[in-house]
């Protein structure tokens, strides 16, 4: 459980839910600890993204909750197993580990000319950059 104060236990939302607090900082936090304690003078890199910092085009939906759901599971398990360096993803219909270096070799480029382009700026109502 994440330590909190009895005010912190308190704190109810609009719709009377418990706010909980947030626990991607506490686990690297946590996880920071146990690593300097356990591994002195051993280098820990830890890369955390506050997901209220991500934008979005269009609202989330049961999808993307589900797909959230699966790459976090995906992170911990791969974590827990002492893997480091990776990204977790699927191929092929399944979920793997993928090494930084992997992902970081190819590069992808999106055609803005192509038809698909398009039609991904109309569904997220992005506007045309480029003015062509």
């Amino acid at each position: 459980m994440i330590p909190r104060t009895d005010a912190q236990k308190e704190e109810r939302d609009e719709s009377g839910n418990p706010v909980f607090l947030d626990v991607g900082s506490w686990l690297k936090s946590e996880l920071k600890k146990w690593w300097d304690r356990d591994h002195p003078n051993e280098l820990f890199t830890v890369k955390y993204i506050d997901p209220t910092y991500m934008i979005r085009a269009v609202p989330a939906n049961a999808t993307d909750n589900l797909y959230c759901t699966l790459l976090a599971h995906s992170a911990i398990h791969g974590i827990m197993a002492g893997y480091t360096g990776f990204v977790c993803g699927p191929i092929n219909g399944n979920y793997a580990y993928i090494p930084l270096e992997e992902v970081a070799r190819a590069k992808n480029e999106v055609n803005t000319k192509d038809h698909k382009w398009a039609w991904v700026r109309s569904v997220t109502c992005q506007p045309d950059f480029e003015k062509t």
